[in-house]
């Protein structure tokens, strides 16, 4: 018999109060976006950043700066009705890799077309 290692997940958060591009250090991490105005979070594509198969990420609308889900090139973003911004301020959205291609993604939470 294996004895299996336990994983480990680091969950903590980072704030932002510009728009960003995910680097993997957010890797199962909050990531508050307090800005005043419209800021955009890009998901890089995979040549870009590795990110694992079913990595999530939470982002929260901390300021009253709406967040913008943007995929980098080559990038597909998956949400029901194609909402891709965050509702109003403290909104929460995940982005999750899917299991299923290098570059796809799902977003879903509290967000908006």
């Amino acid at each position: 018999n294996a004895t299996l290692a336990t994983p480990t997940i680091t969950v903590g958060a980072v704030t932002y109060t510009t728009s960003i591009t995910l680097q993997s250090s957010d890797n199962y991490k909050f990531v508050d976006m307090n800005a005043a105005g419209t800021v955009t979070v890009t998901v890089p594509s995979y040549s870009v950043v590795a990110f694992a198969n079913n990595t999530q990420i939470t982002v929260d609308q901390l300021g009253a700066g709406q967040v913008v889900f943007v995929a980098g090139a080559g990038v597909t973003l998956y949400s029901s009705g194609a909402r891709l911004k965050t509702a109003a301020q403290y909104s929460y959205a995940t982005l999750r890799k899917r299991s299923t291609g290098t570059n796809d993604w799902d977003v879903f939470g509290d967000i908006t077309p």
